[in-house]
């Protein structure tokens, strides 16, 4: 047992430490310090990987490191990381907020993190494997990457860098893009969102969504702003237009469609439309804008192809995905050649006759 008003790692003028706890309990009423001298000439390291750890905030710097694999971690207020912070097991609670300039990365175990967080231009926040709650609101500018995990925001999450999802369940209330931000997922990568959506993103050449799924929960008014442009039913609309595989709406879910960014008008194209309620569901859209489908897809056979008027005066339409378009345009450019050929063949002959003078 072992019980500190701080703790200093790696902290003196051109000083290593090195701390390994594999059972027992270590309480630091005060700050737990990391390889947090100026001149950077020191660095420290952390192992925890049994018994209890408590502290009233840490801090971690760049040459700092805290890894846990085991045991039970409770942080009672924040964490300032500018070094290497890694969770791959045990238990990692933190009852304030996460401050990050470095690289944090939670693979296994369970965390929970009641406060705010912000991870700054170069930081860097990996979840993977294993689910992490955020109760607080997240500020993300530079990246987040979920792997083969479910992570869950239950506060309002703000995206002004990368969010990368490599396949995952990602839960938001307010999900909010910011004009640098951006989204990139595929197959099996889902965001859910129980409350809005607002992407204000204009960084349409980063953003990759078009094989994952775009999901409103529970029930009541959702928001969605968007920041695709309209290209009517052409598929240059699914290309570099923050497009999603599917659109999904719970039954009992009612959607408000507003424009995202400062340009004139808004369009959102997605493969599949899934309404919870069925074709009623479509009245509870409330839209100037229009929403873009693939009338090709098995799944949106009960739309029959056909175009609906959305409350506010949208459009639900269908639009042809790239590939059948071109097959269409192929087979229509063969039409009009053949027609031109027949043309050519059934009209009159046109004779040119020459005379030749001689002198």
């Amino acid at each position: 047992s072992l019980s500190a008003d701080s703790e200093f790692i790696g902290s003196g003028y051109n000083g290593d430490g090195f701390f390994s706890q594999s059972g027992g309990t270590n309480s630091v009423s005060g700050v737990l310090a990391i390889a947090t001298f100026t001149p950077l000439s020191s660095s420290g390291k952390y192992d925890l990987s049994g018994g209890s750890l408590t502290s009233n905030s840490e801090e971690i710097g760049y040459n700092g490191t805290f890894n846990q694999t085991g045991g039970t971690h409770t942080v009672s207020n924040s964490i300032i990381n500018n070094g290497a912070y890694n969770v791959s097991g045990g238990v990692l609670e933190v009852h304030g907020g996460i401050d990050n300039n470095g690289t944090i990365a939670l693979t296994g175990g369970t965390t929970t993190v009641n406060g705010n967080v912000t991870n700054s231009v170069s930081g860097k926040i990996e979840v993977a494997q294993s689910p992490v709650i955020f109760t607080g609101d997240v500020v993300n500018n530079g990246q987040f990457k979920s792997t083969h995990t479910t992570v869950t925001f239950t506060g309002t999450y703000t995206e002004n860098g990368a969010y990368i999802s490599d396949p995952s369940i990602n839960n938001f209330t307010n999900l909010i893009i910011g004009s640098s931000g951006h989204l990139i997922g595929g197959t099996g990568d889902e965001w859910h969102i129980t409350s809005s959506f607002e992407n204000h993103s204009q960084q349409n050449t980063l953003w990759d969504t078009l094989n994952a799924g775009l999901f409103f929960d529970g029930s009541g008014m959702k928001y969605l702003y968007m920041a695709g442009a309209d290209y009517g039913q052409s598929p240059l609309g699914f290309i570099n237009n923050f497009a999603f595989e599917s659109l999904n709406l719970a039954s009992g879910v009612e959607l408000n469609i507003l424009d995202g960014n400062a340009t004139l008008g808004a369009a959102l194209y997605v493969q599949l439309i899934d309404l919870g309620g069925g074709l009623n569901q479509l009245n509870d859209i409330h839209s100037d804008y229009n929403i873009y489908y693939n009338p090709t897809l098995a799944g949106n056979a009960f739309l029959r192809g056909s175009t609906y008027t959305l409350d506010g005066g949208g459009l639900l339409a269908p639009a042809i995905p790239e590939p059948q378009f071109y097959v269409m345009l192929l087979a229509g450019l063969g039409l009009l050649c053949f027609a031109m050929r027949r043309r050519f063949e059934t009209s009159p002959k046109t004779i040119r006759v020459v005379r030749h003078f001689q002198i």
